[in-house]
Order: C-alpha cells, then sequence, then structure tokens
C-alpha cells in the first residue's frame, strides 16, 4: 500500500483540481493500491510542523520507503509519479 500526504495552504479550485487529477493517476499507476491524505496546513498547523513541512502545495510519499517530498507545482502528474513511484 503506498501512502501519500498532500499539504496545502487553502481550499481553492486549482487545490480541488489537483487534488482530483492526483487521485486519477494513483489510481490508474497504483491499481487503487494507495491512501491520498489532504492536510490543510491552515487548519492543522501541528501536522506540518510535525513533519518539517514549510511550503505548499508539498506531495510526501509516506510509504513505501524511501520517503519523497515534490514541494511546489504538483499539477505536472507525469513528473510527479516519475518522482515518487
Amino acid at each position: 500500500m503506498y501512502e501519500f500526504k498532500l499539504y496545502v495552504s487553502k481550499a481553492t479550485a486549482r487545490v480541488e483540481s489537483d487534488i482530483k487529477a492526483l487521485h486519477c493517476i494513483l489510481s490508474k499507476t497504483l491499481n487503487k493500491n494507495y491512501l491520498l491524505k489532504v492536510i490543510n496546513v491552515v487548519e492543522q498547523p501541528d501536522e506540518a510542523v510535525k513533519d518539517n513541512i514549510c511550503m505548499t502545495p508539498t506531495l510526501v510519499k509516506i510509504s513505501p520507503s524511501p520517503m519523497r517530498k515534490i514541494i511546489g507545482d504538483v499539477s505536472k502528474l507525469e513528473m510527479v509519479m516519475d518522482r515518487l513511484i
């Protein structure tokens, strides 16, 4: 099972679009064998501090190891998947 966290700073139409696109590509690539948790750092600042997140958006692959982070634009899905999987 792959586990990801997406840290965002606010809920916007672009963020919602990116989340849907991430779900789509993860579902196709990983055969629905993933968990994507979205964390709004304004509402949950302790999560960002705990995980040492200082910029949004940040997509983190938690497992399987090694942990990897993509900071910034996550709309380029092919690039994101190449770096995470």
